[in-house]
C-alpha cells in the first residue's frame, strides 16, 4: 500500500493549514474511510426540523452543513483528478455561501444527505487509491495557489474533521 507523506507547506495555500493541521491518521486512506464512524448515531436523535435550524441566526442549518461537506468533498476531489491527469492546470475557486444558498439541502432528508456524503466518500477513497506516488506530487493552480493532489487529500480530510467538530460541538 501506498504511504501517503503529510504535504509541505508549498504544497497549499496558507489558508489550508488549519485543516492541514487537523489530520493525525497515519494512514491517510484508512482515516479517510472511518472518518464518518458514528456520524450517523451522533445525528439519530435530530429529527428533519431540528437539522433545518442553525444554532444561532445566520448560521447554516445542519443539513446545509452536510451539504457544503458534500459539495466540497466533490470540489477537492475532482481538482485532484484534475490536477493528477492534467498538472499545471489552473481552475477557478467557489464561493460556499453562494453554493449553500442554492444547494436545495433544506427539501433533502438528513437521512437522505447522510447516504450522499457515505456514497461520494467511497468515491473520493476509490479515486484516492488509484493514485501512485508520482500523481498524489503533481500539481495545480487555484485561484493562483498551488495545490498538489496530496494536499488536496489532507485538506479534504481536515475541511471533513473540522466540520464534524462543529456539528458535534453546535448542533448536538
Amino acid at each position: 500500500m501506498l504511504t501517503i507523506n503529510r504535504p509541505a507547506s508549498d504544497e497549499y495555500a496558507p489558508f489550508y493549514g488549519t485543516y492541514v493541521d487537523l489530520v493525525r491518521h497515519e494512514d491517510l486512506l484508512d482515516g479517510l474511510a472511518a472518518q464518518y464512524d458514528g456520524l450517523g448515531s451522533m445525528l439519530a436523535p435530530l429529527d428533519d426540523a431540528a437539522a433545518s435550524r442553525g444554532y444561532a441566526p445566520g448560521k447554516w442549518s445542519l443539513k446545509e452543513v452536510l451539504g457544503h461537506m458534500i459539495d466540497m468533498e466533490r470540489l477537492f476531489s475532482f481538482r485532484a483528478l484534475a490536477f493528477a491527469r492534467q498538472p499545471g492546470l489552473e481552475l477557478p475557486g467557489c464561493d460556499q455561501d453562494e453554493w449553500a444558498k442554492d444547494a436545495g439541502c433544506e427539501r433533502r432528508s438528513l437521512s437522505d444527505l447522510l447516504a450522499e456524503l457515505a456514497t461520494v466518500r467511497r468515491a473520493s477513497l476509490t479515486l484516492f487509491g488509484s493514485f501512485d506516488a508520482d500523481q498524489l506530487s503533481r500539481a495545480g493552480l487555484v485561484e493562483g495557489n498551488r495545490l498538489t493532489v496530496r494536499a488536496l487529500l489532507y485538506i479534504l480530510s481536515g475541511h471533513d474533521l473540522h466540520h464534524k467538530a462543529v456539528l458535534k460541538e453546535r448542533y448536538v
